[in-house]
């Protein structure tokens, strides 16, 4: 089967970990071209991975008859536009945030191959990262960025569009109602771990817990370790990037919008 024709949006350090992750899927994964809005950025982001198209604009990316599926790799604010017009271009897209939810141990906390008998699941709860200093401005600007990661692993553990958000809390529909606690703050350090408990017992995932490679649960702890990749990695635990690409790949080959 032919490859997966990949566009990379945005030459930023996200796009970097997740090219190298390309990369180290290079039988099934090719990236075509890179666009940015400097061209020398797209260039030199090129140079790097040996990428053969480089583009001083996003909508020559998306305009590009040679790709298959657009990476949205820019700033948050703009990930909207970007990923309306990919799509209007019938591209398929995958826009960069919530990778961790197809690590093993995130599959792992599922109740049919957690560590500990969950039975029902009644609770979760997260003490998330966050950025210390910087003034409100960046702060406010971090809380764009990392605000959704908390939400990822209820979202997966109860299978289903919460409820409702609120400030504090998600309150998901199990069988009965139940309230996920998230604390994230931008002004002290929190120690980034999460907490899933069930009638039978609780699961944790140790720091970092949106990017994890350890589960406590049943009186022992299990470590996942993450494929290597051939490129140096701007984020903690990067590599686990690859599982995102290959899920996405499947998806599209079976037909499927959604990720499992």
């Amino acid at each position: 089967m032919a490859p997966l024709r990949w566009g990379i949006a945005g030459c930023g350090l996200i796009s970097n970990d997740f090219a190298a992750a390309l990369c180290s899927l290079s039988s099934e994964h090719k990236i075509v071209a890179a666009a940015a809005r400097d061209i020398k950025s797209a260039s030199k982001f090129g140079e790097t991975f040996s990428i053969p198209k480089a583009y001083g604009s996003y909508n020559e990316l998306i305009e590009d008859p040679d790709i298959d599926i657009i990476y949205v790799g820019t700033v948050g604010l703009t990930h909207y536009d970007i990923c309306k017009s990919a799509l209007n271009n019938n591209k398929h897209v995958l826009c960069e945030k919530l990778f961790g939810s197809l690590f093993p141990v995130y599959k792992n906390c599922e109740r049919n191959s957690a560590p500990v008998q969950l039975e029902k699941l009644n609770s979760f709860e997260s003490h998330s990262l966050g950025c210390n200093g910087g003034g409100r401005k960046t702060r406010r600007r971090h809380a764009n960025v990392v605000g959704v990661y908390p939400l990822q692993l209820p979202w997966r553990l109860w299978s289903g569009t919460p409820e409702n958000l609120a400030a504090g809390t998600v309150n998901a529909e199990v069988q009965k109602r139940s309230d996920c606690p998230i604390t994230q703050s931008f002004e002290v350090d929190l120690p980034n771990t999460a907490n899933i408990y069930g009638t039978k017992g609780t699961i944790t995932i140790p720091k970092p817990f949106h990017c994890p490679t350890e589960l406590i649960g049943g009186g022992r702890r299990d470590t996942f370790n993450l494929p290597s990749v051939g490129h140096k990695l701007e984020y903690q635990n990067s590599e686990g990037m690859v599982f995102q690409a290959e899920e996405v790949r499947n998806c599209i080959n079976k037909g499927s919008w959604k990720a499992r």
